[in-house]
């Protein structure tokens, strides 16, 4: 069974990550609008309707986001070390 992580919203909108393979996880949420970039520091992040903006470099559950990527077919991959 792969693990979840929920992460904190607003809003009540439903956003987490489904362990995808190991450390890496998919970005599941419920609303189709999502913002993506690299902050004015170069990192790369992810900022789903309602949150969290996740960033490279940031914890979540005590471990870091290594990186964010997307994988067709798949969706958002966020890895975590």
């Amino acid at each position: 069974m792969s693990k979840k992580i929920k992460l904190e919203t607003r809003y009540g909108t439903k956003n987490y990550l489904e362990q995808y393979q190991g450390n890496t996880y998919v970005l599941k949420t419920e609303s189709p609008y999502l913002r993506t970039g690299t902050s004015s520091t170069g990192k790369a992040f992810i900022d789903p309707s309602g949150g969290p903006m996740l960033i490279v470099g940031n914890k979540i559950e005590d471990k870091t986001i290594t990186s964010i990527g997307f994988i067709k077919d798949v969706g958002t991959i966020i890895t975590l070390e």
